[in-house]
């Protein structure tokens, strides 16, 4: 075989370049004459028919979820300013009764005197306690004060404790 020229290789290989496009050019026509067969195939398959079934069913079920939101939206909006009245209307009823608990505190306790008279006061107790400390007994107390044993005995033991 003899060796090829230069200019003759040039050649041969453009030539092969120039088949090699030709073929690619070939190659993407045939790919695109796929394309629109396979695009014309789906657009009258059943498949496509289904999916835009179920596209449909989708965006009818978001409308419906989104209808159902904004109804529980507006529901809690109502929800949460009725929650807010009731905070402020017992923030009142607390103001009242805290109130109402000052002015039962001022009032003096049996303010109308009900009841059973007290027979001992704060004098007679401290008078009790000075004779039983200067040595006077139980009993001499009692008849000097006209009250029962028991009644003194209670009020001397204090001064011991």
């Amino acid at each position: 075989m003899a060796k090829e020229t230069m200019k003759a290789k040039i050649e041969r290989l453009e030539q092969e370049k120039k088949a090699d496009l030709e073929r690619i050019m070939q190659l993407n026509q045939e790919i695109l004459a796929m394309q629109e067969a396979a695009d014309r195939d789906f657009e009258n398959s059943t498949y496509k028919v289904q999916l835009e079934q179920q596209l449909a069913t989708q965006a009818d079920k978001a409308k419906l979820f989104e209808s159902r939101f904004e109804q529980k939206s507006e529901t809690n909006k109502e929800l949460r300013n009725k929650i807010d009245e009731l905070n402020s209307e017992n923030k009142q009823l607390k103001a009242e009764i805290s109130l109402l608990n000052e002015k039962a505190a001022q009032k003096a306790h049996n303010e109308r005197n009900a009841g059973r008279k007290a027979k001992i006061n704060e004098k007679l107790i401290a008078e009790m306690q000075m004779m039983r400390t200067r040595g006077m007994t139980i009993q001499a107390i009692q008849k000097e004060t006209g009250l029962s044993y028991g009644l003194v005995q209670k009020y001397c033991k204090m001064v011991k404790n």
